[in-house]
């Protein structure tokens, strides 16, 4: 009967740490000049997530990325980068670049085009409430703002 026990906490411990997570160490920098290279050898955009490992939308957003249909979605569109707010004591010079998308609520985020250009950022807490949309709907929302950006340049209001 313990086997099970010792097997299922493996599992779970496997699961958690194949999730992505806003790491404090990590530098944001860094990682949006490796997502840039990888996006521009790719065709694809950059998605910075922004949030922190207590907020459960963000870890509830962080789940889904990994699963379908929003994983199919963004899976041959974005670079995914996350970045660490904190309580909104971390990375806020990094955020400020994006006119503070996480100030309304997290989780928040920037999409970039492959060169670095802003094409939206979320400014009123868009996502801030994900743990009670459907996958359908989360889904339906980034696929919207996907083939929005598509289509068009950057946006026009706000974009930097």
């Amino acid at each position: 009967m313990r086997w099970w026990v010792v097997l299922f906490l493996w599992s779970c411990s496997l699961t958690a740490a194949e999730l992505p997570h806003y790491d404090p160490e990590a530098q944001p920098d860094q990682e949006l000049a490796t997502a840039l290279a990888e996006a521009r050898q790719g065709g694809r955009k950059v998605l910075l997530l922004f949030g922190s490992e207590w907020c459960q939308d963000c870890r509830s957003l962080n789940r889904r990325l990994m699963q379908a249909p929003l994983k199919h979605t963004l899976a041959d569109a974005v670079v995914v980068v996350h970045v660490d707010v904190g309580n909104w004591d971390r990375n806020q010079d990094f955020a400020a670049r994006y006119d503070h998308p996480e100030a309304r609520g997290i989780p928040a985020l920037a999409l970039l085009d492959a060169d670095g250009r802003t094409l939206m950022v979320t400014r009123a807490g868009e996502l801030a409430n994900v743990s009670s949309m459907g996958n359908d709907a989360l889904n339906d929302w980034f696929k919207s703002r996907l083939r929005q950006f598509s289509r068009r340049g950057p946006e026009t209001a706000g974009s930097r």
